[in-house]
């Protein structure tokens, strides 16, 4: 079905969740101890940063860089010119997805645009929230001086 390895990989890898993607890196600790795990609301775009960086956002829905924009409309036209890919724009995300894993002459064009996607989230270094984030304080710690700093 996917005769290209890189593309095939690229798309089991977004289908088992097992990407580079923040929704899938962030969801364990760091081998090392230096991160723990992230709560799945602030796994964020690292392009965006508004929304949980997972594959449907990141095949459907991100729209901060131009390169993923652009590889989101040729895949658009190459749907159109198949018989049965036509109006999966206005499919929900998830919807849209399943449809075209099923339809078989859509698989190979959706593996080449999940590795394509892929690289361009990959030029983009992950956002990694402190723990200070996922609780609603400043990351930054206190600013303001204390009662007794500003005395001496």
């Amino acid at each position: 079905m996917v005769a290209a390895p890189k593309h095939r990989k690229a798309l089991v890898g977004m289908l088992l969740a097992d990407s580079r993607l923040a929704e899938t890196q962030l969801r364990y600790a760091d081998a090392r101890g230096r991160r723990t795990r992230v709560p799945r609301d602030w796994r964020l775009c690292r392009l965006c940063m508004n929304d949980v960086g997972d594959t449907l956002h990141a095949l459907f829905v991100c729209s901060a860089s131009r390169d993923l924009t652009a590889l989101r409309d040729a895949l658009w036209r190459k749907c159109a010119e198949e018989k049965t890919g036509g109006g999966l724009q206005r499919l929900p995300s998830r919807e849209c997805f399943h449809r075209m894993l099923l339809d078989i002459p859509l698989v190979p064009v959706l593996a080449k645009f999940a590795y394509d996607v892929l690289a361009v989230f990959e030029k983009v270094n992950m956002f990694v929230a402190s723990e200070a984030y996922w609780h609603g304080q400043d990351p930054r710690g206190e600013t303001r001086p204390d009662a007794l700093d500003a005395m001496l």
